[in-house]
This record gives structure tokens, C-alpha cells and sequence, in this order.
């Protein structure tokens, strides 16, 4: 494998999605790039610049860009978050369901919504239905490794 090592090719800070392990990376690149993962990154030249004593842990997230104020209808609708600010999983507000009572749930006999066996909400008179989907909401996707340029 040919040796590329060049510290220069980006600034303390600048971030680089790769599909090579750290080993692999740091091996062409020198050690002053590690994975996002939420180390120590305290004695480094990132900590002095930042302030930072932990480079962001980006293991299994997508990185987002920060709004610098933009405000249309693409930017962050939480606001012009933090550098390094870290967002959980959710989905947007939004109903199913609809009115109308078509028989009894035989565990608790609460009335259900043609062809589901879920409860109802008797409060509000909304009838849910079966769950769908997946473990999370997400975008189509592939997997890498993100690094952090420290020194």
C-alpha cells in the first residue's frame, strides 16, 4: 500500500468521511486524524482552538450543517444549534387514526377501529391503528467512518 502521508490536507478541525478503518487512515494520513468517537482530545491542537476536551461523537450519526442563520425552508427548524451539538432521533408531529367504533378489544373491551385489534383513546375518541415501520426513521444510507483532524 503506498505511504500518502501529508498532515496538510486539511485544517485542525476539518472533519472526512472514509470508508478506511483509523488504522488504515492514519497510515496514509499521520496520526493527527482520529475517529469521531468521543475521546480525549485534551493536549491537541483542536482542544486549544475549540475548547473542546472530547472531539464529538459521530459513531453511527449523520453529520449535519449548521444554519449560520438561515432561515427559509431548509434550514434546522430547532434553530441555529452548536457546533457539535448532538440531536436525537424523531419524527415529525403527525396523526393517524380517525373516527368511528367498529367493535371491542376481547383483552379489555375497549372499543377498536375496523380490521385492528389496538385500544382506543376514549378521552379524545381517536382509533389507532396496527404499528408499521421499522426501529427508526431514517434516509437511505451507507456506512463510514468519520475523522477529526486534532493536530
Amino acid at each position: 500500500m503506498p505511504k500518502v502521508i501529508d498532515g496538510s490536507i486539511g485544517p485542525i478541525g476539518s472533519i472526512v468521511s472514509s470508508m478506511l478503518t483509523e488504522a488504515q487512515y492514519q497510515g496514509l494520513y499521520g496520526t493527527g486524524w482520529i475517529l469521531m468517537d468521543g475521546r480525549s482530545c485534551v493536549g491537541s491542537a483542536y482542544a486549544a482552538v475549540s475548547g473542546a476536551t472530547t472531539v464529538p461523537d459521530a459513531r453511527g450519526m449523520v453529520l449535519r450543517g449548521k444554519n449560520n442563520g438561515r432561515s427559509d425552508v431548509s434550514q434546522n427548524p430547532d434553530g441555529d444549534s452548536a457546533l457539535g451539538a448532538f440531536q436525537d432521533h424523531q419524527v415529525t408531529s403527525h396523526r393517524h387514526g380517525g373516527p368511528g367504533v367498529s367493535g371491542t378489544n376481547p383483552a379489555d373491551g375497549r372499543p377498536t377501529i375496523a380490521g385492528h385489534g389496538v385500544p382506543t383513546n376514549e378521552t379524545n375518541r381517536v382509533y389507532w391503528g396496527d404499528y408499521t415501520g421499522g426501529n427508526e426513521t431514517r434516509m437511505r444510507n451507507i456506512t463510514v467512518n468519520h475523522f477529526i483532524r486534532i493536530n
